[in-house]
């Protein structure tokens, strides 16, 4: 099931589902999905938008009696036109990840930010052009396998050139 509202100063979503699965060949084997997640959009004046969203997923493996859930969050934040035909975007994120029961435990977890500046170039000849600087990092930490984190930071530029 899924509810959705938007207007002018932005959006919400609110959607959850349940879903049963029965092995075919073995129907003692019943697996059960839950999904529920939240996201909106609010649009602010001076052309602010920030988008937050949040998610929670369980699955039980009734044959089992192992157990999986993962929760997330994550927002965004972009302010467009910040300076003539500059646009700025920052973002971050964190899952985890946890599995209890007779198939094996894990813990993990992720998290993530980044930050971009646009800059749409002049449009000459009916060729739009831009060129985008984008830094961030993230974070994978196991706690079960505490040799397998690890952590990166990234930048990226990006000339587009698009004449359509």
């Amino acid at each position: 099931s899924s509810l959705s509202r938007s207007g002018p100063a932005g959006a919400l979503t609110i959607s959850s589902s349940y879903v049963p699965s029965r092995d075919v060949r073995d129907p003692e084997r019943e697996t059960q999905s839950f999904r529920h997640d939240l996201s909106a959009t609010l649009r602010l004046p001076a052309s602010i938008t920030i988008t937050p969203a949040l998610g929670i997923a369980e699955d039980t493996y009734e044959w089992s009696d192992a157990r999986s859930q993962t929760t997330g969050a994550s927002v965004s934040v972009s302010c467009a036109s910040v300076l003539e035909g500059v646009d700025l975007s920052v973002s971050g994120s964190y899952a985890r990840s946890q599995m209890t029961g007779d198939i094996g435990d894990t813990d993990n977890g992720t998290a993530g930010a980044a930050a971009g500046v646009l800059w749409r170039l002049r449009r000459a000849a009916r060729v739009k052009t831009s060129l985008a600087f984008e830094v961030g990092s993230n974070h994978y930490i196991d706690k079960v396998t505490t040799a397998a984190d690890y952590a990166e930071v990234y930048g990226v530029a990006t000339l587009r050139i698009a004449s359509f």
